[in-house]
Order: C-alpha cells, then structure tokens, then sequence
C-alpha cells in the first residue's frame, strides 16, 4: 500500500488527525489530503447565579492521574463567599469513583454544617447519570 493510501485510511479513521499535522500544514495536500480545521465554538458567557439565603453551593471534582485518584469540594454561601473547602486523597480507584467520593464527601460536610438546601455542581455527566441510574433523588 503507497503513502498516500495509508495516510489516507489513517485520516478517515482518526488515527491521524489534523493535531498531527501541525507545523507540516502545508505537506498534506502532496499526499492528496484535504485539512479542514474545525469550527469552533463561540465563547459562552459563564457568569456568578444568586440564589436562596438559605441555601449553599458545592464545587466538587474527582481525578485520577498516574493511577492515583484525588477529590474535593468548595462549599459557598449565597453570596458566592468560601465557606469551607477540602480535599482528599483516595489511592487506586477508577474516575468515576472518585467523582462520586467528592460528592458524597461534600454532602456529609455541608449536612454537618447544618445545610440542608444544597445546589451541587459538577463538571462530569458520569455522577449525573450514575445518581438517576440509582435513583438518588435530592
């Protein structure tokens, strides 16, 4: 198979990608290849949302690098102040684990703290799904 065949089947099935081709733009069309860069998307205005005097907001985020997993919480007052904030170590697990530790983690915190309205925000839709999987409901 010639050179240009392979790396074309490479591009079709994303094993090469336009990432690939950086610095050497100008070298695929001699191998018969057309790049086109994606679009992107337009920026999206991320802004602070008050809500009840009564209630409070956890920040959570589980991860696993180097085959060592880590979460935490900031619990926030409705003013968007810090009002406790922790993290912890959890060893050798997979991801979705450890999104799902931060969250339960950041539950038991704030219920000490005698909060009970809480609006909980993550930036992973595994836990979401993995909660209404359950049937875990507020």
């Amino acid at each position: 198979m010639n050179l240009e065949i392979k790396l074309a089947a490479y591009m079709i099935s994303s094993l090469v990608t336009l990432v690939h081709w950086r610095g050497n733009l100008d070298l695929a069309p001699h191998f018969g290849i057309t790049l086109i860069s994606p679009i992107s998307n337009p920026p999206t205005l991320v802004y602070w949302r008050a809500w009840s005097a009564r209630s409070a907001k956890i920040n959570t985020d589980g991860c696993v690098r180097g085959g060592f997993a880590g979460g935490g919480d900031v619990i926030r007052d409705h003013t968007g102040r810090c009002i406790r904030a922790f993290s912890a170590g959890y060893g050798d697990i997979f991801i979705l684990e450890a999104e799902l530790r931060a969250i339960l983690q950041g539950i038991e915190l704030a219920r000490r703290m005698g909060l009970v309205d809480l609006w909980i925000e993550i930036d992973s839709t595994l836990p979401f799904i993995a909660f209404h999987v359950v049937g875990v409901r507020g």
